[in-house]
């Protein structure tokens, strides 16, 4: 009972005393080390990458909203396994969603654009892909906008 009590003093506390109507995080940033093997699209070689993936987050929010903010970079050293072939790999993803508070509640919408190059040695292709995705949902709970845009080629 005296913990209910003491929480609820101190819930009326903070209101009375002015919890912040705005609250913003300062980006963080982290960077990890990579080690995979992935089938280049365009010659069907695997090759096996190493190399740096650094992601960048920001949050903030205020009386009713939230922003989140997500910048993806990587840069990856490879080697194709069949042909010895040297790869060079860099890309590039950023991720933003804007929404109601509570979380979970509407209307929220979010955007995520992806580039992502492979670039190969000699006369082999390199590969280049771009993925583009929209959503909104509208205050009722409804998916007014879902767009995805995906393209993929090789090039010499």
């Amino acid at each position: 009972m005296r913990k209910m009590l003491f929480g609820a003093v101190s819930l009326v506390a903070l209101v009375a005393g002015g919890i912040p109507a705005a609250f913003a995080n300062p980006p963080v940033k982290t960077t990890l080390s990579v080690d995979f093997i992935l089938n280049d699209p365009c010659t069907g070689e695997a090759v096996h990458f190493t190399g740096s993936e650094t992601f960048s987050t920001a949050f903030s929010t205020n009386a009713n909203t939230f922003h989140f903010f997500n910048h993806i970079t990587f840069h990856l050293d490879g080697v194709g396994l069949t042909t010895g072939a040297k790869y060079v790999a860099n890309g590039e993803t950023n991720a933003e969603e804007n929404g109601s508070l509570p979380f979970g509640s509407f209307p929220v919408e979010e955007n995520v654009v992806l580039n992502e190059h492979f670039i190969a040695q000699g006369a082999l292709d390199n590969s280049t892909h771009r993925e583009t995705f929209h959503v909104t949902i509208n205050a009722n709970g409804t998916v007014t906008v879902d767009r995805l845009s995906t393209e993929a080629f090789c090039q010499s």
